[in-house]
């Protein structure tokens, strides 16, 4: 059930809600999210905004991670069908995480393609599904299948990158679109986009021992290519945020 309500969802109903279903006593649940850690400073300033998809991703994987402990998907490979995945580059984890446990869907694009459909307001139906599927996982769409004992991409500091690329063997990998590859990149890095290694991670190179180090602007995008290499079975692979500044 909505309780009473109907239309567009906003920003602060729906953190209301998220609080509401958890039997939390909070005053405020806009001031309780950001405390928690799942909200953001824009969901404060935009409580009274319509939520759009890539908001409530957001919102929801950070509620997963923060409130409900929930474990993270390692193998999110499946949401490299999604056309849009990477045009918003702080969204990539969020919106991979809720389509791979199925709790959102992508949205059809043409004959066979699907998109997210990152700027599309969710709308009260599509809310209670998403609150249905949050809270009573029987419901969800799993796209993957946790699997114990999976290996997780290491994120690594800009520090331990310097003593990386001294060493021998270490292939330096950016994951951003070409633009901005073009416009300014770390010397000696060659580009393989994110949405390129999800759809093949095998073309990436043939030693599947050979050490890895993939970038972009925030890290997001790198640490999505990584852990799809490491599912392919490459053994040393390493994710890290650069600041476009020289290393």
């Amino acid at each position: 059930m909505m309780s009473d309500h109907i239309g567009e969802v906003k920003v602060e109903w729906f953190a209301s809600e998220l609080v509401r279903r958890t039997e939390k006593i909070a005053e405020d649940a806009v001031s309780y999210g950001y405390a928690k850690g799942w909200l953001e400073d824009m969901d404060v300033t935009g409580r009274k905004l319509s939520l759009s998809r890539k908001a409530a991703a957001r919102i929801v994987h950070q509620f997963m991670r923060f409130e409900l402990r929930e474990t993270e998907l390692l193998d999110i490979s499946p949401a490299g069908e999604l056309q849009d995945l990477y045009d918003c580059r702080s969204c990539v984890m969020h919106v991979a995480q809720v389509y791979c446990k199925g709790i959102m869907d992508g949205l059809p694009f043409g004959e066979e393609s699907l998109i997210f459909g990152m700027e599309e307001t969710v709308w009260d139906d599509e809310c209670a599904e998403i609150l249905e599927r949050l809270f009573c996982p029987g419901k969800r769409k799993t796209r993957v299948v946790l699997q114990q004992g999976e290996r997780v991409a290491k994120v690594l500091t800009l520090s331990q990158v310097k003593e990386y690329l001294q060493q021998k063997d270490t292939m330096l990998i950016d994951v951003r679109i070409l633009h901005d590859f073009r416009e300014n990149h770390i010397k000696g890095a060659m580009h393989i986009a994110m949405n390129d290694i999800l759809k093949n991670p095998y073309m990436v190179c043939e030693n599947r021992k050979r050490r890895l180090l993939l970038y972009c602007e925030e890290g997001n995008q790198s640490e999505v290519a990584a852990q799809c290499l490491i599912n392919a079975g490459y053994e040393k692979v390493y994710s890290f945020a650069w600041n476009g500044k020289e290393i």
